[in-house]
């Protein structure tokens, strides 16, 4: 999917990782998000009318499969099951709640906080070897490259990961998650 195309299917993402990418206010893409098998991109384009618009483009970060479901096919099972309006209200609301806590990071943590909090966003996704780079890190918290570099160093000299190119390795979780001010948060 690529930003500013028609939107008319979402994607069940059936294997793999997905990364969402948008068009940054410096005209640059950024990284905004991922997304990994069981969980669905494109899912405005449900809802969304004919003339509606992709607002980001999603590219596999590694090899991956996802079901294609069609703005007409997902109406008619709305009328056969009514439970599709629940389970699109529950994906809704999830997203929504995701954005809020980004906004909240965004406006009340500093930037080597959220760095390190997307990182922990990330690893849930991957596990202990995140394969994204420092641009993308920065990206998703909302900050420059040598601001995620110097967060990410410092978390080095502490023990909690390790860097190396294009891939960060969580080494001490529960350091992490010290430093990026979660402990006892879920």
């Amino acid at each position: 999917m690529r930003e500013g195309d028609p939107a008319d299917a979402a994607h069940l993402i059936l294997s793999g990782h997905l990364g969402i990418r948008a068009t940054l206010p410096s005209g640059e893409e950024g990284t905004i998000g991922i997304r990994r098998k069981g969980e669905v991109v494109g899912e405005m384009a449900l809802i969304g009318g004919a003339s509606s618009l992709r607002s980001a483009t999603v590219l596999a970060l590694v090899p991956s499969e996802t079901l294609t479901l069609h703005r007409a096919a997902f109406d008619r099972l709305r009328q056969q099951d009514p439970a599709v309006n629940e389970w699109l209200l529950v994906l809704l609301a999830d997203r929504l709640r995701e954005t809020s806590t980004q906004l909240m990071d965004a406006l009340y943590e500093p930037a080597d906080v959220r760095v390190l909090r997307r990182l922990i966003e990330a690893a849930d996704a991957f596990g202990d070897a995140v394969p994204l780079t420092q641009d993308d890190l920065a990206t998703m918290a909302g900050t420059t490259r040598p601001t995620a570099n110097r967060a990410l160093r410092r978390a080095q000299d502490k023990g909690a990961l390790r860097m190396s190119r294009g891939k960060v390795q969580l080494a001490d979780v529960a350091a992490l998650r010290r430093m990026a001010h979660l402990s006892g948060r879920p």
